[in-house]
């Protein structure tokens, strides 16, 4: 039981980092290696697949999986930035 309560903060943090990590790549922080491994697919599976693996259940791993690339993906985090800088106007 206590490894089930902390997969799921797990999964959150893993996928906020991957989320942070595409968006700086996205030509805020320089670099060439920098911007090819932010918009490759590897380390969104990677994440994915190793947060899936910390379950016992396929299931819980297939869940976990999802809520990692859904938590971290650029369009959530856009949708969060645009939303946050509409208000503020």
């Amino acid at each position: 039981m206590g490894s089930s309560r902390r997969l799921w903060p797990v999964s959150i943090v893993v996928g906020v980092g991957l989320g942070a990590f595409s968006v700086l790549a996205d030509g805020i922080i320089g670099g060439r290696l920098f911007g090819i491994l932010g918009n490759i697919a590897s380390p969104w599976g990677l994440a994915a697949f190793f947060v899936g693996r910390l379950t016992t259940s396929p299931k819980r791993g297939a869940l976990a999986g999802a809520l990692t690339l859904l938590v971290g993906s650029p369009s959530t985090t856009r949708s969060a930035r645009r939303a946050g800088t509409s208000s503020a106007r």
